[in-house]
C-alpha cells in the first residue's frame, strides 16, 4: 500500500478513535444508552417503530405531541439503514443507532479523500483526510458516537454527489442526490448550487458541454426518488428545485440549436421566475431561513445562530473553536481556487469552489452548516499546503511544515487530546430517574403499553399529556413513553410558555384544561437558564417586567453585573414549581433596591433584611426609577400563595431535587 493510502488509513483510525472510543463511556452507561443529542431520541423512536413495521415509517407519531400527534417530517433514508440492520434483532436497535453516526463519520473522511483526489492528487487527498479527521467543533460532534441525527449523513452524501458529478457518473450522482434529499428534505440549496454552476458554464460558452453533461438525467433520477415523499415538510421546494433543474439544463441543450442561445435561455428563466413569484409570493419567505438569527427565525435555537455573532456580538472565538487555522487557510484558498477554475476553464474545480464558497457563507450565517463547510475547508487547506510545499525551495519547506503545525494540527489536535466537553444535550441521571418513574407510575396515555409500537393509534385518543419545556419533549416520548405537550420542533411551545409565565395558578390551570395536561415536569435549568427564552414564544410578556440586570458591588470593591428578579417572576409557575409549590412569606433576606442609571442598566444601592424597610425606601425613590427585586430565584421577597391544584409526586422524599414531577389528581 502506497504512503497516501497509509495516510488515509491513519486518518480513518484517528477519526474513529475520537468519534467512537473517546466518548464511549459517555454513551454506553450501565443499563442505558445515553444519546448525546436531543433530536437523536426522535430518530431512535422512529427507528424503533420502523424496525417493527419495515419499510413503512411513522407519518404521524401519536406520542409526539398532545391532541394531534407529531408529523414525522424528516427524510426516511437516514432511519431506514439502522432499522434494516436491526431487523434480525430489533432489541439491539439502540446499540446500532448509537454506533451509526461514528461509522458515517469515518466514511465521510473517505469521501473527503475521494473528492480531493478527483480534483487534485493523492498527496492533497491524503492531507485533506488527515485535516478533516482532526477538525473539532460541529463536524466532530455530529459524527460522534451517540449523536444519532441525520446531519453527518448530509455531509457524507453531499460530498459523494460532488464526487460523482466531478467523475461524470451521473446515474450514481442522481441516486446519491436522491438519497441526500431523502435524508435532508430541505437540501434544495445543493440542487441550486449545481444549477448555478451549470448556468455559469452555459453563459460563458453555450457550446461548452463540459459544465453540465447529462445533468437532466441526474436531476430526473433524484426527482423519481423524492417524489413519493412529497407530503413531507419542505419537500415541495426540493421537488420544485429538481424540476427547475431539469428544465433549465435541458433547456440549455435545446437553446444551443438556435441563434442567440444565451438571450433565449435568460428570457425563459426570467419568465419562469416571474411566474413563480407571482403565483407563489410566499416562496421568497424561504430566504429568511438562510440567516435565521438575523431574520428572527432562529427562536433561540443554538445551531441556528450566526457563527460570528453567537456570543451576542461580533467575535472570532466561535469560528476559531470550530475550525482553528483551517478557517484562515480556507478563506485564503477559496479565491485562489476560484481564479484558477475560471481562468483555466476547469469545470470540476469550478463546481467544488462554488460549493465551498456557498457553504462557507451559510456556515457563517448559521452554526449548523459548519458540518458542510468543514470537509470543504479541509480540502482547500490541504491544497494550499501541498501547493506551497511543492513550489517553495527545500530550505523553505520547514516553514510550510511549521505553518501546517501551527495553524492546523497543533490547535485542532490539542482540542481533541484534551477530550470533548460533556454534551449538554445528553440525558442527566436525574432526568432518567424521573422519566423511569413517570413510565412506571403514571397510567398509559392510550390505555395499553403496546400502543407505543402500534401503527393505527389515533392521537386524539390520548387521555392526558405531560407539560414540560420543548427541550425535553423527545425524552418524554422515547424514555418515558408518554405524550408531551411540546417537543424540539417547538410545536405548542407558546402554550408551554403561557403556562410557565402564568401569574396565578388558576390562569395556569386554564392552560392545562384546554390542552388536556395532567403532569408537569420542572427542573432547575428551567429557572436558571431557560427562563429568558420563554419570552421568545409568549405573544405579550416582556422580559423586563420579570427580570432586570444590575451591578452589585463585590467585597473587592468591583461591580459585577447580575440578574435580579421582580415580583412578576416570583408569581410565575416556574418560581412556584421550583419551590415545590410551597408558600412564601415574603420575609427573606434577599431583597435589594436597584436604582435606574443611564443606559437603562440598574445600579444596586442597598440590601435589606426586612421587606417593609425596603418598600419604604423604594417608595421614596420610585420617581427616580427604583425597583424592589430579589437576588435569588428560589427565595421570593413577596408573599406567594401555595399551589392548590398541583401536587408534587416525584421525588417522593423530602429535600431538593433537580427534577420534580407534579400531578393534577
Amino acid at each position: 500500500m502506497n504512503p497516501t493510502r497509509w495516510a488515509l488509513a491513519a486518518a480513518c483510525a484517528i477519526a474513529f478513535c475520537f468519534r467512537a472510543l473517546v466518548p464511549f463511556y459517555n454513551v454506553f452507561q450501565a443499563g442505558f444508552i445515553n444519546f448525546q443529542e436531543t433530536d437523536a431520541w426522535f430518530h431512535v423512536r422512529v427507528m424503533e417503530h420502523l424496525v417493527r413495521h419495515f419499510p413503512f415509517r411513522l407519518q404521524v407519531d401519536p406520542y409526539g405531541s398532545i391532541l394531534d400527534g407529531q408529523r414525522v417530517d424528516t427524510g426516511p433514508f437516514y432511519d431506514w439503514i439502522p432499522a434494516l440492520l436491526a431487523l434480525p434483532f430489533p432489541d439491539e436497535l439502540q446499540s446500532i443507532a448509537a454506533w451509526y453516526p461514528a461509522i458515517l463519520g469515518v466514511l465521510t473522511i473517505v469521501a473527503v479523500f475521494l473528492l480531493a483526489n478527483a480534483l487534485f492528487d493523492e498527496p492533497t487527498a491524503a492531507l485533506a483526510a488527515l485535516v478533516a479527521a482532526i477538525l473539532p467543533g460541529h463536524f466532530l460532534a455530529v459524527s460522534s458516537l451517540g449523536f444519532t441525527d441525520h446531519h453527518v449523513m448530509e455531509s457524507l452524501l453531499s460530498l459523494l454527489v460532488l464526487y460523482f458529478l466531478v467523475q461524470r457518473r451521473h446515474i450514481a450522482a442522481g441516486l446519491t442526490l436522491g438519497a441526500y434529499l431523502l435524508t435532508f428534505v430541505g437540501g434544495a440549496f445543493l440542487v441550486a448550487i449545481v444549477i448555478a454552476w451549470a448556468a455559469y458554464g452555459f453563459l460563458r460558452d453555450p457550446n461548452d458541454v463540459d459544465y453540465a453533461p447529462n445533468l437532466p438525467i441526474a436531476f430526473a433520477i433524484a426527482l423519481l426518488c423524492a417524489a413519493p415523499f412529497h407530503q413531507i415538510l419542505w419537500m415541495e421546494y426540493t421537488l420544485a428545485a429538481l424540476a427547475g433543474g431539469i428544465a433549465l439544463t435541458a433547456g440549455a441543450t435545446l437553446c444551443r440549436r438556435f441563434p442567440y442561445p444565451r438571450a433565449i435561455w435568460l428570457a425563459a428563466i426570467a419568465a419562469a421566475a416571474i411566474t413563480v413569484f407571482v403565483a407563489l409570493p410566499q416562496s421568497l419567505q424561504i430566504l429568511r431561513y438562510l440567516a435565521p438569527s438575523r431574520s428572527g427565525a432562529a427562536a433561540g435555537v443554538g445551531e441556528l445562530q450566526s457563527m460570528w455573532f453567537i456570543k451576542g456580538y461580533f467575535s472570532l472565538e466561535w469560528p476559531w473553536l470550530e475550525f482553528g487555522g483551517v478557517l484562515i487557510l480556507a478563506m485564503a484558498g477559496i479565491p485562489v481556487l476560484l481564479e484558477i477554475a475560471l481562468r483555466n476553464r476547469r469545470p470540476p474545480l469550478a463546481l467544488f469552489t462554488l460549493w465551498s464558497l456557498s457553504v462557507f457563507l451559510m456556515a457563517m450565517m448559521q452554526v449548523r452548516m459548519a458540518y458542510y463547510f468543514a470537509p470543504a475547508a479541509a480540502i482547500v487547506a490541504a491544497y494550499l499546503l501541498v501547493r506551497a510545499w511543492t513550489t517553495v525551495t527545500l530550505k523553505q519547506r520547514p516553514l510550510v511544515a511549521l505553518a501546517a503545525l501551527a495553524l492546523v494540527f497543533a490547535p485542532n489536535g490539542w482540542r481533541l487530546l484534551i477530550g470533548p466537553p460533556a454534551s449538554p444535550a445528553a440525558v442527566p441521571s436525574s432526568w432518567r430517574d424521573a422519566l423511569d418513574w413517570l413510565r412506571t407510575h403514571s397510567p398509559e396515555p392510550f390505555g395499553d403499553s403496546n400502543a407505543y409500537y402500534a401503527s393505527n393509534i389515533d392521537p386524539q385518543s390520548a387521555k392526558y399529556g405531560v407539560l414540560a419545556w420543548w427541550d425535553y419533549g423527545y425524552w418524554i416520548t422515547a424514555i418515558g413513553r408518554r405524550v408531551p405537550l411540546t417537543n424540539p420542533t417547538q410545536k405548542n411551545a407558546s402554550v408551554a410558555a403561557s403556562f410557565f409565565l402564568a401569574q396565578s395558578e388558576p390562569e395556569a390551570m386554564k392552560v392545562m384544561d384546554q390542552w388536556r395536561q395532567r403532569y408537569v415536569i420542572m427542573d432547575d435549568r428551567l429557572a436558571a437558564t431557560i427562563f429568558p427564552v420563554l419570552f421568545n414564544f409568549h405573544p405579550s410578556a416582556r422580559r423586563a417586567d420579570y427580570l432586570v440586570e444590575g451591578y452589585e458591588r463585590q467585597p473587592d470593591g468591583k461591580l459585577e453585573l447580575r440578574r435580579f428578579y421582580r415580583e412578576a417572576y416570583y408569581q410565575t409557575m416556574v418560581a412556584r414549581l421550583g419551590r415545590g409549590g410551597a408558600p412564601a412569606a415574603g420575609t427573606g433576606p434577599s431583597s435589594v433596591v436597584l436604582l435606574s442609571a443611564p443606559g437603562a442598566v440598574y445600579k444596586q444601592i442597598a440590601h435589606f433584611t426586612n421587606i417593609q424597610d425596603a418598600q419604604r425606601i423604594q417608595q421614596r425613590c420610585a420617581r427616580e426609577g427604583c425597583v424592589l427585586v430579589g437576588d435569588k430565584p428560589d427565595q421570593p421577597i413577596f408573599p406567594i400563595d401555595p399551589l392548590a391544584n398541583l401536587k408534587q409526586v416525584y421525588p417522593t422524599t423530602s429535600g431538593p431535587a433537580s427534577v420534580s414531577i407534579f400531578d393534577r389528581p
